[in-house]
């Protein structure tokens, strides 16, 4: 009884030791340096819904160094989800040609932040001339944009990027509830047959 304990104990070990127990945090940036469309299959291209004015596979326009997101008005970018779950940080640099606010609500749709962009009139040129805005939240960034109509067309973004948490892998969760399982039940019956 003893050596099949032991030899389940050891089973399960060598299951964990081959899982990693964590996704790794990490840090991503889209700085839009790549031929266009290129950004559309990056991390944020594929991790939000933001979309180019120029449309889908559309060129840079007059914007050499950034990005003109499309928008009906207003401008609303939602990450997906799980992934918006473990967005810590957004920064992102933002050249202005009409007022507007940027804005972020975490994953339980609360406003975290929301202040007037600076107006640089500064996407025409690369470098270009950007303000640079960070947001922080302890439960994910669900969307972001910018709050007045005029905003698409008249707001550039640029080095956007996210600080994810690391966050715990489904398979490793059910290796664990199993492992666990197997162990108590092994206990138990060890107990019941030394009585």
């Amino acid at each position: 009884n003893r050596s099949r304990l032991f030899a389940l104990l050891i089973a399960f070990t060598g299951a964990f030791a081959g899982l990693p127990s964590l996704a790794s945090a990490a840090t991503y940036v889209e700085d839009f340096e790549a031929p266009f469309p290129a950004w559309e299959t990056g991390w944020l291209g594929t991790q939000s819904d933001v979309q180019n004015h120029y449309g889908v596979g559309g060129d840079r326009g007059n914007n050499p160094d950034g990005l003109w997101p499309a928008g009906g008005g207003p401008i609303d970018i939602v990450f997906t989800s799980p992934f918006s779950q473990t967005v810590t940080q957004l920064s992102l640099d933002v050249a202005g040609f009409a007022d507007t606010n940027l804005y972020a609500y975490d994953t339980n749709d609360v406003l975290i932040f929301s202040t007037p962009v600076m107006l640089t009139f500064g996407a025409f040129t690369d470098p270009g001339d950007y303000v640079h805005y960070d947001i922080y939240s302890a439960n994910g960034i669900s969307r972001w944009g910018f709050s007045a109509g005029n905003a698409a067309g008249n707001t550039s973004i640029d080095n956007v990027g996210v600080n994810v948490s690391a966050v715990p892998e489904p398979e490793t969760y059910a290796m664990m509830l199993v492992g666990l399982g197997l162990l108590g039940f092994a206990a138990r019956r060890r107990k019941q047959q030394a009585a």
